[in-house]
């Protein structure tokens, strides 16, 4: 099963880390999804451990984005 496209559109559950998030991780995302291609196993487990950090992320930091 292939990994959907990231169009950067994807809401994570605190929507005011999606744009910090497509800043720093969409050029992660797209390589990512180019190689679960060739390698869909091991790539799943990567993209799996993307959706986690932007979950992590998100409990670090309640106060990034807001002034």
């Amino acid at each position: 099963m292939r990994a959907p496209p990231f169009t950067g559109q994807e809401k994570t559950p605190c929507p005011f880390l999606n744009k910090e998030i497509k800043k720093h991780f969409f050029p992660m995302e797209l390589h990512l999804n180019y190689k679960i291609i060739n390698k869909k196993e091991k790539d799943k487990v990567r993209i799996s451990n993307f959706k986690q950090s932007q979950n992590f992320l998100c409990q670090l930091s309640p106060n990034l984005g807001q002034k």
